[in-house]
């Protein structure tokens, strides 16, 4: 075995599971979405995924996955460290929450986010905004609307505003789609192109705009 990563190896705690073995392991490999093989899930010791990576590399690149793991995993767990101490840290919740989407745990991902809302006063105006959008996309994907709607919506009150706008508001264009209010979705995406034209959301807002003109009434 390559020396580089047996030394950078040592940093971890190796756990092998049979995805194919007892209920327990079964139970993990589910938990982690274990769909092929090799797969390195590291995780803190809450269980919650660092950094993931499906299939097989070498030892040019592997180093260099556990470097990038071990980054990952000394600011999982300072977040950690910080709702031990307080389980209403606002900004511990937000940051936490925001891996965890990151890392596709939507469900957890969801309830640190809300709970982050409860405090979050305080807190830099983009983090709050950032919040409340990726709680709309995860409502969006379960196709709670209504809910998308408001959270977006809130957002885009908090101040000063940002250059987050334009993506705030593409989310409530597509929530729009998604829910059938085609002429609200038409009217936000039209709101990018005039008050946003020279950001990056702009190009796709044209673009949904053309999609939902040939999309039958």
């Amino acid at each position: 075995m390559d020396p580089a990563v047996v030394r950078k190896a040592e940093e971890f705690v190796a756990v092998k599971v049979n995805t194919e073995g007892s209920p327990r392991e079964t139970e993990v490999a589910l938990r982690y979405d274990v769909q092929s093989l090799p797969t390195i899930v590291f995780l803190s010791p809450e269980g919650r995924q660092i950094q993931r990576l499906n299939g097989f590399q070498g030892p040019g690149q592997f180093p260099r996955t556990l470097d990038q793991a071990l980054e990952a995993a000394r600011r999982v767990l300072s977040l950690e460290e910080a709702l031990e101490k307080d389980p209403n840290d606002a900004g511990a919740l937000a940051s936490l929450g925001q891996h965890l989407f990151e890392q596709e745990f939507y469900e957890e991902s969801r309830d640190l986010l809300y709970r982050s809302l409860k405090g979050d006063q305080d807190q830099p105006a983009p983090g709050r905004r950032k919040v409340r959008m990726l709680l709309a996309i995860i409502q969006n994907y379960d196709r709670k609307y209504a809910e998308a709607e408001a959270l977006l919506k809130g957002a885009l009150r908090i101040k000063p505003s940002g250059d987050d706008e334009a993506k705030i508001l593409f989310v409530l264009g597509r929530t729009y789609a998604s829910w059938g209010r085609r002429e609200e979705a038409q009217k936000t995406m039209q709101a990018i192109l005039r008050d946003h034209a020279g950001s990056a959301m702009a190009e796709k807002a044209r673009e949904t705009l053309l999609a939902l003109d040939r999309k039958p009434q």
